[in-house]
């Protein structure tokens, strides 16, 4: 019934993962020193729930305009089940709007195979991903996903690479320039340096997987499930599809490869656009679709057990 629901794309699906949110956020008892007032509570609620929203309106549109799957709203579903998964450790908005100009950047990064527009695609993902970067230093690995796009797509040469160069210098600049008309002046150099070293350094502590609850070690084996049947039903079929999916492949592994060194457990919001295209393809595959309300209502029961 759930699945059959959501097997057209419809605008009214939009409003269940609203309700959804407003139900997980809201309801969610946060115990944050720098939160002293109920109107300060309210906004920081309010910034979870619209920056979440947000980035799955982006990852949609980013789903249904390269056609990485079918046309359905089965993504909505997916969400359902990964929001929850999220919960109840989120408390750093910065990741969470970072992953959506992260989102910005491989939505120009994906639409490279049109074959048009190349420089201006590349100028902006490489600006969208490094903004993001900026939140959260780490997400600068997100680069490689734009060099593989150019690669997989006969783009790079020593123009190209100067381009990507180009807009991450710019953000990186303009990012500067936001930050010392708001804090202090910080003079630019060192500006660079504590980027680089929130960067680079953070690898050098200890890996500890954030896949920590049955439901995010459940998401985790949906992921690595869906990436072989996505493979099996679409990445074979041409060298075009084969291309996409090695970018999907590529995003799922720096999401896991970022997710576990000494990080918040919001990193795990990494995962959202990979888990929503894998999800998606799998519940495509299946014929019975009763065996995926059953899975997804068991999904979110064991996710809600684990919400505290």
């Amino acid at each position: 019934m759930i699945t059959s629901f959501f097997d057209r794309s419809r605008t009214v699906h939009f409003f269940i993962p609203i309700i959804y949110l407003f139900i997980l956020v809201f309801f969610q008892n946060y115990t944050l020193e720098w939160i002293d007032s109920t109107t300060s509570l309210f906004m920081f609620q309010l910034s979870i729930a619209g920056s979440l929203f947000l980035s799955l309106l982006l990852s949609s549109f980013i789903i249904t305009k390269n056609k990485l799957t079918e046309k359905n709203n089965y993504p909505i579903v997916a969400f359902i089940v990964f929001v929850t998964a999220l919960f109840p450790k989120i408390f750093f908005v910065d990741i969470i709007l970072a992953n959506l100009f992260v989102l910005l950047g491989i939505r120009r990064t994906i639409s490279l195979k049109s074959g048009k527009d190349e420089l201006k695609k590349l100028l902006d993902s490489s600006l969208w991903i490094t903004f993001g970067a900026v939140l959260f230093p780490p997400l600068i690995l997100f680069l490689l996903v734009v060099l593989l796009a150019a690669f997989l797509h006969s783009f790079v040469n020593i123009r190209t690479i100067g381009i990507i160069i180009i807009g991450s210098t710019a953000a990186l600049f303009a990012s500067y320039l936001i930050e010392i008309s708001i804090f202090d002046f910080i003079a630019f150099p060192e500006f660079i340096k504590e980027f680089l070293n929130e960067s680079i350094f953070i690898y050098n502590g200890q890996y500890n997987l954030i896949f920590s609850t049955p439901g995010r070690i459940v998401l985790l084996l949906i992921m690595m499930l869906g990436l072989v049947v996505y493979f099996i039903t679409y990445g074979n079929k041409s060298i075009e599809n084969t291309k996409t999916f090695s970018i999907i492949l590529l995003i799922f592994l720096i999401a896991f490869a970022i997710s576990g060194f000494n990080l918040p457990e919001d990193t795990f919001i990494c995962f959202l656009f990979p888990f929503l295209v894998l999800a998606s393809k799998i519940m495509e595959t299946i014929s019975y679709k009763w065996t995926l309300d059953i899975a997804v209502i068991l999904l979110i029961i064991i996710n809600i057990i684990y919400f505290k």
